[in-house]
């Protein structure tokens, strides 16, 4: 049976791109104020090598990312735009799995991604699909997209060992606070 759990509490700083969440219990920001999409796009795309790697996929090849730290899904659709860029036309699929304690709210998640207006196509599919505060595994498919998404609530200790892939993850946000 799935539990309720706690959503995130959060203040907001209002930054460059517009309003920063800022965790409550960490004090600490979601994103970089400075600019959160540059800096996924150097820590976690091109860290990954993503760009080559993604545009490589074999027919009918799945790849997985795997995160620690959904949080405002920015990394999620940050993959997606490059998903977008480089997939080749051969029925590749791209799957995230991401592991959150504390998700967002709906609104707070709409009011974070408002900050990234070159991402609002996606973010509108993410928010309707953005599942309720409920413990264990929520799967958003984006078929057209050839994309799916895994958002595992609930402690990471606790879900980690309870995710199974038919593939193994080839690509990690390891995304902590900063």
């Amino acid at each position: 049976m799935r539990e309720p759990i706690q959503t995130a509490e959060l203040d907001w700083h209002t930054g460059v791109y517009g309003d920063v969440p800022i965790s409550r219990h960490f004090g600490d920001v979601y994103f970089s104020r400075a600019d959160g999409l540059a800096e996924t796009d150097h820590v976690f795309l091109q860290g990954n090598d993503l760009p080559r790697r993604l545009a490589s996929l074999g027919a009918y090849e799945y790849f997985v990312v795997g995160e620690t730290g959904f949080g405002t899904g920015l990394n999620f659709l940050a993959l997606w735009q490059l998903w977008r860029q480089v997939r080749p036309d051969n029925h590749s699929h791209l799957h995230m799995l991401t592991v959150e304690k504390h998700p967002l709210t709906l609104a707070d998640l709409r009011r974070a991604l408002a900050s990234w207006p070159q991402l609002a196509e996606l973010s509108a599919q993410l928010l309707a699909q953005y599942p309720p505060p409920l413990s264990g595994v929520h799967r958003l498919i984006f078929a057209e997209e050839r994309l799916s998404l895994d958002i595992w609530l609930g402690d990471a200790a606790e879900c980690l060992p309870k995710i199974q892939s038919e593939c193994p993850v080839q690509a990690w946000f390891l995304d902590g606070f900063a």
